[in-house]
Protein backbone atom coordinates (compact mmCIF):
# COMPACT_ATOMS: atom_id res chain seq x y z
CA UNK A 1 0.00 0.00 0.00
CA UNK A 2 3.25 2.55 0.76
CA UNK A 3 4.78 2.20 -3.01
CA UNK A 4 5.71 5.62 -4.26
CA UNK A 5 7.01 5.90 -7.58
CA UNK A 6 9.26 8.60 -8.67
CA UNK A 7 10.60 8.96 -12.37
CA UNK A 8 13.16 10.28 -13.23
CA UNK A 9 14.51 11.15 -17.12
CA UNK A 10 17.84 11.47 -18.08
CA UNK A 11 19.05 13.37 -21.26
CA UNK A 12 21.72 12.94 -23.71
CA UNK A 13 23.40 13.33 -26.75
CA UNK A 14 24.81 11.60 -29.66
CA UNK A 15 26.32 12.48 -32.55
CA UNK A 16 24.88 10.90 -35.69
CA UNK A 17 26.96 10.92 -39.60
CA UNK A 18 25.24 9.46 -42.66
CA UNK A 19 26.62 7.36 -44.87
CA UNK A 20 25.95 5.73 -48.26
CA UNK A 21 27.10 2.90 -50.12
CA UNK A 22 30.34 4.46 -51.46
CA UNK A 23 31.27 5.94 -48.42
CA UNK A 24 30.64 3.09 -45.75
CA UNK A 25 34.06 1.79 -45.52
CA UNK A 26 35.74 4.79 -45.51
CA UNK A 27 33.85 6.55 -43.31
CA UNK A 28 34.47 3.62 -41.00
CA UNK A 29 37.46 3.41 -41.14
CA UNK A 30 38.38 6.79 -40.64
CA UNK A 31 36.24 6.74 -37.11
CA UNK A 32 37.71 3.67 -35.77
CA UNK A 33 41.29 4.82 -36.56
CA UNK A 34 40.53 8.09 -34.87
CA UNK A 35 39.56 5.91 -31.32
CA UNK A 36 35.78 6.19 -32.09
CA UNK A 37 33.67 3.33 -31.20
CA UNK A 38 30.64 3.17 -33.58
CA UNK A 39 27.07 1.62 -33.54
CA UNK A 40 25.21 1.21 -36.66
CA UNK A 41 22.00 1.81 -37.75
CA UNK A 42 22.23 0.03 -41.06
CA UNK A 43 18.21 1.20 -41.53
CA UNK A 44 18.77 4.40 -41.38
CA UNK A 45 22.31 4.32 -42.67
CA UNK A 46 23.89 6.43 -39.69
CA UNK A 47 26.68 5.48 -37.55
CA UNK A 48 26.28 6.83 -33.99
CA UNK A 49 28.60 7.82 -31.63
CA UNK A 50 28.05 8.43 -27.71
CA UNK A 51 25.99 8.75 -25.67
CA UNK A 52 27.22 12.21 -24.03
CA UNK A 53 26.01 13.03 -20.82
CA UNK A 54 26.54 16.48 -21.66
CA UNK A 55 25.51 18.97 -24.60
CA UNK A 56 29.22 20.42 -24.72
CA UNK A 57 31.27 17.43 -24.86
CA UNK A 58 28.88 16.03 -27.47
CA UNK A 59 29.15 19.51 -29.45
CA UNK A 60 32.98 19.57 -28.82
CA UNK A 61 33.51 16.11 -30.42
CA UNK A 62 31.19 17.10 -33.39
CA UNK A 63 33.30 19.97 -34.02
CA UNK A 64 36.26 17.97 -34.38
CA UNK A 65 34.52 15.31 -36.29
CA UNK A 66 33.84 17.86 -38.32
CA UNK A 67 37.14 20.48 -38.69
CA UNK A 68 40.06 17.57 -38.16
CA UNK A 69 38.58 15.06 -39.92
CA UNK A 70 36.43 16.68 -42.71
CA UNK A 71 33.08 14.62 -41.44
CA UNK A 72 29.47 16.22 -41.64
CA UNK A 73 27.59 15.03 -38.53
CA UNK A 74 24.62 16.28 -36.39
CA UNK A 75 23.81 15.81 -32.66
CA UNK A 76 20.44 14.37 -31.40
CA UNK A 77 19.26 14.09 -28.01
CA UNK A 78 17.12 11.40 -26.37
CA UNK A 79 15.67 10.86 -22.94
CA UNK A 80 15.79 7.41 -21.51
Amino acid sequence: DNISVTENKVEAWVIEIEYNEKNIEDIKNLLLKSGYKLVINKSKMIYTIGPFADISHAKEESNKLNKVLGIDNKISSFVF
